[in-house]
């Protein structure tokens, strides 16, 4: 998750103060963060934030999906955007 989502901290022009363990939904605290509102909707992460255990092979494919769904909504992003923009 952290690979996916590294373009996106690192073309964000602001302060970064992201408390994962105080906060309620963390991908929802990054959304906030990074001002990136699409990226609240993203689910099944609970596991890279220590809020669940890992998958079970079953559930693996949906894990993997929802990394796709981050990756493609930071591509997007950049894609739409210059750095200056973001």
């Amino acid at each position: 998750m952290s690979t996916c989502l590294m373009p996106a901290w690192l073309r964000f022009d602001g302060d970064i103060d992201c408390d994962m363990d105080q906060a309620a939904d963390p991908m929802q605290h990054i959304a906030d963060t990074l001002e990136m509102r699409e990226l609240g909707g993203v689910r099944h992460l609970g596991h890279a934030f220590g809020r669940s255990g890992r998958p079970e092979l079953h559930d693996e494919n949906i894990a993997l999906s929802t990394l796709q769904q981050l990756a493609e909504i930071i591509e997007n992003r950049s894609s739409r955007r210059s750095s200056a923009e973001w």
